[in-house]
């Protein structure tokens, strides 16, 4: 991690029932390290930086808190640009919960136009599945968000390439955004050029005016 902090350009929520592995995935995806089922005591945000197609995308990533608390989940999705809502294949409740999370998310926010995947963890315990693929990717799709299978047990590579396609889609649509705002900025340069040529013209006849010799009065 890094040892100042960088502003962020985008502002990612981990969320997910209690055991899913979450904070484990996420302190994986940081660190490349696994820690077992690292339970989060309070609330952290991490500053991290990765390189994406030539270009270093700044990050804020936030576990969110597990007190049940859903005010502060409502200001945590106020706060976020994407998401990432996990549970564990080998827990059905945990699934239900991730899918009433996507929805909660999508009502904080007021739009569907946002950065969600629904990640389903532990693939690595395939013998005590109870969630199949079939259902995750059935879920997302209904929802509109991306879906993801992943261990964050076995390796950081198959974590670090689930959370880059949804980096990158955030990073891409932030790119856009300030291209957008850079057209707004440029937009109809011969109006402007016209306003401004409008505008000397007018303020070097008002100088002329000033200048010049007033009529002798006729007696």
């Amino acid at each position: 991690m890094n040892s100042f902090i960088v502003p962020a350009e985008a502002r990612f929520l981990v969320l997910g029932s209690k055991a899913v592995g979450k904070s484990a995935l996420t302190v994986r995806f940081l660190t490349k390290r696994f820690i077992g089922e690292y339970q989060s005591l309070m609330q952290l945000t991490y500053n991290h930086t990765i390189k994406l197609d030539d270009e270093n995308l700044t990050f804020d990533i936030r576990d969110a808190i597990e007190k049940g608390d859903v005010s502060q989940v409502d200001k945590d999705i106020r706060w976020a640009d994407a998401f990432l809502v996990v549970y564990s294949i080998t827990d059905k409740k945990s699934f239900n919960n991730a899918i009433q999370l996507v929805e909660a998310i999508y009502d904080g926010k007021g739009t569907d136009e946002l950065h969600v995947a629904l990640v389903g963890n532990k693939r690595d315990l395939e013998h005590f599945r109870k969630v199949t693929t079939k259902e995750g990717k059935s879920a997302a799709e209904q929802l509109g968000c991306m879906f993801f299978e992943v261990s964050a047990a076995e390796n950081y590579d198959n974590v670090q390439q689930a959370l880059n396609v949804v980096f990158r889609k955030v990073s891409l649509h932030k790119k856009y955004l300030r291209q957008e705002k850079e057209k707004r900025k440029n937009s109809n340069p011969q109006i402007e050029k016209k306003k401004q040529k409008f505008g000397n013209s007018l303020f070097n006849w008002k100088n002329e005016k000033k200048r010049s010799p007033r009529r002798a009065e006729t007696p």
